[in-house]
């Protein structure tokens, strides 16, 4: 069976959880984050990890994204959490899992072609 790539944007105690728990998995995780604290915390459990602003485009597209499996966004803005979204659905990642933060948050996700 061949490695799934994961990309994890969003590395707060949830989001860093699901990188540990994907590095005991054989997975390729790819660690995204705008705080250099934690991005440093998530490479030891990362294939790599990347300090990042998702508003910042022409970086994250520099990314390869499309080249993943999955992609989970624990953001907890929403703006940037939908933002991340639909740039990842634009750039062909097949499944998108993200945590919403509330029931309008979930609505508009819903929404999402």
């Amino acid at each position: 069976m061949a490695k799934k790539h994961i990309l994890v944007l969003g590395l707060k105690t949830f989001g860093m959880s699901i990188v540990k728990q994907l590095s005991k998995y054989n997975c390729e995780v790819l660690a995204l984050d705008k705080n250099m604290d934690r991005v440093v915390e998530a490479d030891e459990y990362a294939t790599q990890s990347v300090q990042i602003d998702t508003r910042d485009t022409d970086k994250m597209n520099s990314l390869s994204l499309n080249s993943f499996d999955v992609a989970i966004i624990t953001l907890e803005n929403v703006e940037e959490s939908i933002m991340a979204a639909m740039l990842f659905q634009e750039e062909g990642i097949s499944k998108i899992i993200v945590k919403s933060i509330n029931t309008m948050h979930r609505k508009i996700l819903e929404k999402q072609p």
